[in-house]
């Protein structure tokens, strides 16, 4: 295809030669060539089309908590100030950044407990971070600041209305290791808690996270006060208590008021990836999905891995299996000895069923026409963590789905994919680590979860005037640090971070996508699922028009 420069506008070219030429020849060859021929996309003009796209942004952060736009031209400055005496045990002198979203559709039994035109719960990492900032202020502050701002990891929640908006007076900010007491005693390169995932699972509602593995739990939301609103119906006292009353945690709301409580129905449980017969522990023990296909007798499964192998285990969230403090629980990666209780519960796991060939995507992006083969600088292994939605065969009309024994519709999530240490690759310098990509991908909904199609790579953009919900201030930080590699700059963030995808409420057609933006901001889509099917099941000719 010769140089990158110009490629769409040549394939674009080459594309039309073979399809529309008027003689025989090419006539016979043009499905030959569909075949063979890929297009090589830019990574932000992937087609990814949505008809919403909403910010999010929670209230209930005091201003004061918040970088002053007054402060953006002399950020470094600004957090040099408030950070004059770095500890990572003092977590008061901070400010805060509410991104990574995750959305659950509000479960029928939680409905009459919360406002009526609620339609979501929605969930996010609440902290500061560096990533908001140029990749220079980075480098130039010292490890003790950037460990102080890096400890705290609060969790967001809030309920959203049908058009993305916080409903007034319920978001809350909650300090969740706090009150756990696990903050971790020193630094280990992470705080101890991070990206909360929410999941409804058989109609019950389940809060994941990242900690020194994937703990999980039930949760329930309560409004409690009641105002005088046409929207709001039901009564709060009259909720009957859910599992054991002894281990229920009402938590303590940082930051919101007390008109929303979040209530954990019990300790947490430790997922282990290695299934009933795990003998060490993983780098991959983070970002698991959950998920209970449709029509499978109410089982929940864990989604551990995604590509090239796609590894995922049953588990039972709400029982455990007690564990010994042994060299297992000792040696485990990123260890935070205040978790080990947590971590030795142990959640009920049967074994793990991998399934792995080799899957095509539908169309190829700018890293491999840089380095082609298995050159490619993203990791090779794909987490996920954005998981599932079911699309319907009609929806896909892709002539291959006969092939697939008999089911009428496919699980799909959202993967990612980062470039770590291009020096250890041996990649060249401008190849820029931490730098983020995304892709679809589907699956049978029956064991052992085959993977049967994928797409390749986009970046998803920044926020845009547009959007609808509140506009967030720091949106304009997020645009010092693009996407950048071999020169060429993207339109989209170095880190988009997907971490959610839901069914839209009360309309099955379309889905909700949730991405952070370079640590720094929250986004929202919506998008058709017969757009997503496109990018999964067409060729690049088609995706083309």
């Amino acid at each position: 295809l010769g140089r990158f420069r110009n490629a769409i506008c040549a394939i674009r070219t080459r594309d039309k030669r073979h399809v529309d030429g008027d003689d025989a020849h090419n006539d016979q060859n043009t499905e030959k060539n569909r075949v063979k021929l890929f297009k090589y996309w830019r990574f932000d003009q992937v087609p990814l089309h949505y008809n919403v796209a909403a910010g999010l942004v929670l209230p209930s952060i005091p201003d004061r908590l918040r970088v002053p736009p007054s402060r953006f031209r002399d950020v470094e400055a600004y957090i040099r100030e408030l950070y004059a005496n770095p500890d990572p045990k003092n977590t008061s002198n901070s400010f805060l950044s509410e991104y990574n979203p995750s959305l659950a559709v509000i479960p029928a039994g939680m409905k009459s407990s919360l406002p009526r035109h609620a339609k979501y719960i929605a969930s996010m990492r609440v902290s500061p971070n560096i990533h908001c900032f140029p990749r220079e202020i980075e480098d130039a502050l010292e490890d003790d600041i950037k460990q102080t701002m890096h400890s705290v990891s609060h969790l967001g929640v809030a309920l959203l209305d049908g058009k993305y908006q916080v409903i007034p007076g319920f978001d809350v900010v909650i300090d969740l290791a706090g009150q756990l007491d696990i903050m971790r005693s020193k630094w280990m390169g992470e705080p101890a808690l991070s990206d909360y995932r929410l999941f409804v699972l058989n109609g019950e509602l389940y809060l994941n996270i990242n900690a020194d593995t994937v703990i999980v739990t039930r949760v329930k939301l309560l409004a409690t006060e009641y105002v005088k609103h046409s929207w709001f119906e039901g009564n709060a006292d009259e909720v009957e208590p859910d599992g054991d009353e002894e281990e229920q945690l009402e938590l303590e709301n940082l930051h919101g008021g007390d008109r929303l409580k979040v209530i954990l129905l019990h300790q947490f449980n430790s997922i282990w990836g290695g299934g009933r017969e795990h003998k060490k522990w993983k780098n991959y023990d983070k970002n698991y999905a959950l998920f209970s296909p449709p029509n499978n007798d109410g089982k929940v499964y864990a989604e551990v891995a995604i590509y090239p192998e796609h590894k995922v285990m049953e588990i039972v969230p709400d029982e455990y299996d007690q564990q010994p403090n042994n060299d297992l629980i000792k040696q485990r990666l990123r260890r935070n000895f205040l978790s080990d209780s947590i971590v030795q519960r142990r959640v009920k796991a049967f074994d793990v069923t991998t399934s792995g060939k080799p899957i095509l995507p539908t169309f190829f992006t700018a890293d491999e026409h840089w380095f082609p083969g298995k050159r490619n600088p993203f990791k090779e292994f794909s987490h996920g963590g954005s998981c599932c939605v079911s699309i319907s065969l009609d929806e896909i009309e892709a002539p291959e789905a006969g092939r697939w024994g008999g089911i009428d519709s496919l699980l799909v999530g959202v993967g990612h994919n980062v470039i770590m240490y291009h020096a250890k690759k041996k990649l060249p310098e401008l190849v820029e680590d931490l730098s983020y990509v995304s892709f679809l991908y589907a699956f049978n909904p029956r064991p052992p979860f085959e993977l049967v199609a994928r797409s390749g790579y986009f970046c998803l953009g920044y926020a845009s005037s547009s959007d609808g919900g509140m506009q967030n201030p720091h949106s304009i930080l997020t645009h010092s640090r693009p996407f950048r590699q071999m020169k060429r700059t993207f339109d989209c963030p170095i880190i988009h971070f997907v971490q959610t995808i839901v069914e839209k409420a009360d309309d099955p057609s379309n889905v909700v996508i949730g991405y952070g933006i370079n640590d720094c901001t929250a986004r929202l889509l919506e998008v058709s699922k017969r757009d997503i099917a496109k990018l999964l099941f067409s060729s690049a000719l088609v995706l083309e028009t």
